[in-house]
């Protein structure tokens, strides 16, 4: 969306809706699955990814209401997740062989075990206002030489982003933005999961 010079003064605002956004997806994803002896059973599989785009959602509250450039946003996807590691084991227990009964009662049951590791999915550092869901956000500038990340033992985690490694962009006279900030969209990584 880009707001464009009003030629009609009954108008309030004119904005024009494009489909010029884009997306990419790469991947290299292994998978190893193995029937043991006795029931036993383990799958693996670790993907290696990159998803990039220049919006991840057609909402339009995230988009800032004084301009909308594809190109500027083009970054991480919300959803980029770069390593993903998964694994299970499943054992299927044997029925009890003394009768029929039995035979149904306790078959069909298996006991298994999952886990799952992730890598940091992106974080998007925007600064402004939301009034009703509708957001007029964008992003900051970078401070040069100062730490994004700092060392922090009272939240979880032990780390948090640096407030002070972030700055808001030059405002025209009018108070509107000349610019969405030097961070880029979805520069910076939250946590990962395991």
């Amino acid at each position: 969306f880009e707001r464009l010079q009003n030629p009609n003064p009954r108008f309030g605002l004119i904005s024009l809706g494009t489909n010029e956004g884009r997306s990419e997806y790469h991947a290299l994803q292994v998978k190893l699955a193995r029937r043991l002896s006795g029931g036993l059973q383990a799958l693996a599989s670790y993907t290696l990814g990159k998803s990039l785009d220049s919006m991840s959602s057609d909402v339009v509250p995230s988009v800032p209401s004084y301009r909308f450039d594809p190109d500027g946003d083009w970054g991480p996807s919300d959803f980029d997740v770069r390593h993903t590691f998964g694994a299970g084991v499943t054992y299927a227990i044997p029925a009890a062989e003394s009768s029929r009964a039995w035979r149904i009662i306790t078959g069909g049951w298996s006991v298994d075990a999952v886990i799952t590791a992730r890598s940091a999915p992106p974080v998007n550092v925007v600064m402004g206002t939301t009034v009703f869901g509708v957001s007029n956000a964008l992003r900051p500038d970078l401070v040069p030489n100062t730490p994004v990340y700092v060392d922090d033992a009272t939240v979880p985690g032990g780390w948090q982003f640096n407030r002070a490694a972030f700055v808001a962009p030059p405002l025209e006279a009018n108070g509107n933005p000349l610019r969405q900030g030097t961070l880029g969209r979805n520069a910076l990584r939250g946590f990962a999961m395991g």
